[in-house]
């Protein structure tokens, strides 16, 4: 099964795969996003909490932990678990009770939490090559 992949040369062209992704999970979901460091991870979490209303969405690198408001009151968590070096370290951070919010969850550099992630979560990777970027949605 092909995914479709959205190439992004400005920032603002993020916009298109980030509406897709609101409009396919309405509802919210896990969604786990790889990428090379500076590939727009958290730019593209940006662009989809402007789009929901939770403007103001930074990186979580060094609080590791974010939690945005949209427009209608949910609840928008972004995780950066770059800085970590071991699954224990996620599980004393909670990450048990981010993995089943019931609204949005962006986690970047998911690769130590795959394991306990769970069947429904939602792979998101972004691509760069310098100039542009390619967001791939399942």
């Amino acid at each position: 099964m092909t995914m479709p992949e959205f190439l992004c040369p400005t920032v603002e062209s993020l916009s298109i795969p980030a509406s897709v992704l609101l409009s396919q999970w309405p509802q919210g979901g896990l969604f786990l996003l790889s990428g090379e460091m500076g590939a727009g991870k958290t730019t593209f979490v940006r662009e989809v909490c402007r789009q929901s209303g939770a403007a103001g969405a930074v990186s979580p690198t060094f609080s590791l932990v974010n939690i945005y408001t949209t427009a209608d009151g949910r609840k928008v968590i972004h995780m950066d678990l770059y800085r970590l070096e071991r699954l224990e370290e996620a599980l004393d951070l909670g990450i048990e009770e981010y993995l089943d919010h019931p609204g949005y969850v962006f986690i970047e550099w998911p690769g130590l939490v795959e394991s306990i992630a769970g069947e429904n979560a939602i792979p998101v990777r972004i691509e760069s090559d310098g100039i542009n970027r390619t967001v791939i949605l399942p």
